[in-house]
C-alpha cells in the first residue's frame, strides 16, 4: 500500500513546489533533511503538511463515507 501511495504523494508534493522548479535531485536533499528540525525547517515542513493534507482530506472523506456506507449494507 505504502508502495502505491507514495507516487501520489511525491507528485503532490511536485505540484506544490512546481513554481519553485525544484529538481528531482534537490528533492530527495529536501526529503533527507528532515533528521534535523530548524525553525525555518520546521516552518517549511509544516506548511508543506498543510498543503498537501488540505488537497487529501476532502478525498479521504469521501473515501471514509463510502467505507462506512458498504460495510452498512
Amino acid at each position: 500500500m505504502i508502495k502505491l501511495v507514495e507516487p501520489v504523494i511525491e507528485r503532490q508534493i511536485s505540484n506544490i513546489f512546481a513554481d519553485k522548479k525544484f529538481s528531482k535531485k534537490l528533492m530527495k536533499e529536501f526529503v533527507n533533511s528532515t533528521e534535523e528540525f530548524s525553525p525555518e525547517k520546521r516552518e517549511l515542513y509544516k506548511n508543506l503538511i498543510k498543503k498537501i493534507y488540505l488537497k487529501w482530506v476532502p478525498l479521504l472523506d469521501e473515501v471514509r463515507r463510502e467505507a462506512i456506507e458498504e460495510l452498512e449494507k
